[in-house]
C-alpha cells in the first residue's frame, strides 16, 4: 500500500478524445494509485462545467495518453487548489447548432482551459515547482 506523501506531482493529463484529446489537471495523491481529477466537461455546442472527482491513477484509464508533471502543491496549499483552479471560467456555450457563436479565432477547448488553470495556479503559487528529484519527463501510453 502507498503512503500519503507532504507534497503533491501535479501532471497535465491527456485521453484519447476523437481529434485534439481531452486534458485533465491530475493530482497523484497517493503515488501511482489514486488522486484527485479536475476538468471541465460538455460540449461546445452547451457550454462546459467543472468536474472534480477522486479516481484511480491515469495509468488505469484505458484511454490515456500521455502525461507531463507541471508541478507539486503540498499538503497546506492542497485546499485552496480547488478554489484557485474553478477561478479560471469554465467554457461557455460557443455555438448554436452549427452558428458559430465567437470568432473563429477565440474557440476555446478544453486544452486552453487547462493551460489557463495550470498558469493561474502558478501564479497564485499554489503551484510550485518540480523538485530536484522529480523528472520532469512527458509519459506516454506504452
Amino acid at each position: 500500500m502507498s503512503t500519503l506523501q507532504t507534497s503533491y506531482i501535479i501532471y497535465l493529463v491527456c485521453f484519447s478524445n476523437m481529434k485534439t484529446g481531452h486534458r485533465t489537471i491530475y493530482i497523484d495523491i497517493e503515488k501511482d494509485a489514486r488522486g484527485h481529477k479536475f476538468h471541465v466537461v460538455g460540449s461546445l455546442q452547451q457550454g462546459m462545467a467543472f468536474e472534480t472527482m477522486e479516481t484511480r491513477h491515469p495509468f488505469f484509464d484505458p484511454v490515456w495518453e500521455w502525461m507531463k508533471p507541471v508541478g507539486r502543491v503540498s499538503q497546506e496549499k492542497f485546499a485552496k487548489f480547488e478554489e484557485a483552479y474553478r477561478a479560471v471560467p469554465a467554457l461557455a456555450k460557443q455555438y448554436d447548432l452549427v452558428k458559430l457563436l465567437v470568432p473563429k479565432d477565440q474557440i476555446r477547448h478544453c486544452q486552453h482551459w487547462a493551460a489557463e488553470a495550470i498558469e493561474a495556479l502558478q501564479h497564485d503559487r499554489i503551484l510550485e515547482p518540480l523538485g530536484p528529484a522529480d523528472r520532469g519527463d512527458v509519459i506516454y501510453r506504452e
